[in-house]
């Protein structure tokens, strides 16, 4: 079976800007003291999530006193917001960069996982507090998974992917393959008896999204 190409999304998405005013960051260091604070609310959140992070922490993880984050941001739900923003802009970035063929971007974001363990926490912290109301950003973050499903459509509108599959359920299903290993390493050690970063789990997980991804693929005639 021939691999088929993937549709990589479109660089549409807005570049987001996470301080309050741009006379904040002149006033206060520019945007090293912004990445920094980032930087540190990534970890704050991650490990504790958006109930019981501190502005505070936040502050002392990034080396700034508290009245500096709050010049930079306004609360700690704007500051949540920038967090998740500055990983959706990472996310688009990497989607930009995925290989071409759909079995190749399976094993790429399976590999993504292991290299930003903090957006995988974010998200479980965020989901144990999932209530289902309104997501924070979620317009933005809407567009990148639309993206990837127009991506995923147009693939099976050039007869590469079988078209008997509705394209938002197989995103739905490409996500869950490349992240669960990583997101649930207990159960992973538990069925498979291997850690989930192992090179021997990697090695014959890859090998499971190759056939899975060959699969979807519509064959030569």
């Amino acid at each position: 079976m021939t691999r088929s190409p993937v549709v990589k999304p479109g660089k549409s998405a807005k570049k987001a800007t996470h301080v309050k005013d741009s006379e904040a960051v002149t006033a206060t260091g520019g945007t090293n003291s912004v990445n920094a604070i980032l930087m540190a609310a990534v970890e704050e959140f991650s490990e504790r999530g958006f109930e019981g992070a501190r502005m505070e922490a936040v502050a002392q993880r990034a080396g700034y006193n508290k009245s500096l984050v709050y010049r930079h941001f306004t609360d700690k739900l704007g500051l949540f917001e920038a967090v998740l923003r500055h990983k959706i802009e990472q996310r688009t970035d990497m989607a930009h960069r995925m290989p071409d063929e759909l079995a190749a971007a399976l094993e790429y974001w399976f590999e993504q996982t292991f290299a930003d363990p903090y957006y995988l926490r974010l998200l479980i912290r965020e989901a144990l507090n999932d209530t289902g109301g309104e997501i924070v950003e979620e317009t933005s973050r809407r567009e990148y998974y639309q993206e990837l499903t127009m991506a995923i459509a147009k693939l099976q509108e050039t007869q590469q992917v079988s078209q008997q599959y509705d394209p938002a359920m197989l995103n739905l299903a490409m996500t869950a393959l490349a992240l669960f290993p990583t997101v649930f390493p207990q159960l992973t050690r538990l069925i498979t008896h291997r850690a989930p970063d192992s090179r021997a789990f990697k090695r014959e997980w890859k090998n499971i999204l190759r056939q899975l991804a060959e699969n979807l693929t519509v064959p030569e005639a």
